[in-house]
């Protein structure tokens, strides 16, 4: 038999249980044992029921203190997140900006150097123009201002096309050197040399130079109406 504490605390009182054990006869030992069974079954009942009441309580400040706990560390993350993404697109904005520069330069410096070897190994000469030796020193001019700013710069250009920058330098070069020495110095110049030159030169404006520009404008971002 199951005694609920409850309904012994609403229905019962001391002198009820009494009088009922007397009105059945029980001797006073039995109902003492029977007194003192109800006694710790109550009690027993009435502790149980202020123990889970009180765990119930603490248990929902605890998920109310975790919840809130955890929206706070949910919105640090959420704004930690946001100031990351910031920065880094600051850096990137940054570096673009710094890479946009670099490109612009470059290709304005190369252009110049370009066209003063071209204009030195020209194989149609006019008086009225400046001498062979005049052309010559400006393709070293051009050549070392470009030199000098690329080599700087060269961090900022991606790597694929400043393989491409470092080719088209390379021959320009070399182009520079071997018409000074085999055509330009010598008292019988190699003409054939001269012409073949000349043709490489022209032939680097008119392909190399322009893939380059291409690649330039592509890394800055102008995709539409690239030339063919």
């Amino acid at each position: 038999m199951v005694v609920d504490g409850a309904f012994f605390k609403q229905m019962l009182t001391w002198e009820n249980l009494l009088g009922m054990f007397a009105t059945a006869g029980l001797t006073g030992a039995v109902v003492a044992t029977a007194i003192v069974w109800v006694s710790k079954n109550w009690i027993s009942e009435k502790i149980k029921g202020r123990i889970k009441a009180e765990y119930d309580s603490q248990l929902e400040i605890l998920k109310s203190k975790l919840k809130s706990e955890s929206d706070v560390e949910v919105e640090r993350l959420r704004s930690q997140l946001s100031i990351a993404a910031a920065e880094r697109q600051f850096r990137f904005s940054k570096l673009h900006e710094k890479r946009a520069d670099a490109i612009a330069e470059v290709y304005a410096l190369l252009e110049p150097f370009v066209s003063a070897l071209a204009d030195y190994v020209k194989i149609i000469e006019t008086s009225a123009g400046p001498t062979r030796e005049d052309r010559n020193k400006k393709v070293t001019e051009t050549g070392n201002a470009f030199l000098q700013y690329y080599s700087a710069k060269k961090i900022f250009i991606p790597v694929s096309v400043a393989k491409k920058i470092d080719e088209i330098q390379k021959m320009l070069r070399e182009a520079h050197v071997q018409f000074a020495y085999l055509v330009d110095f010598p008292k019988s110049p190699d003409v054939l040399k001269w012409v073949e030159i000349f043709e490489k030169i022209n032939g680097l404006s008119d392909k190399a130079l322009f893939e380059l520009e291409k690649d330039f404008r592509r890394l800055l971002g102008d995709e539409e109406n690239l030339p063919g």
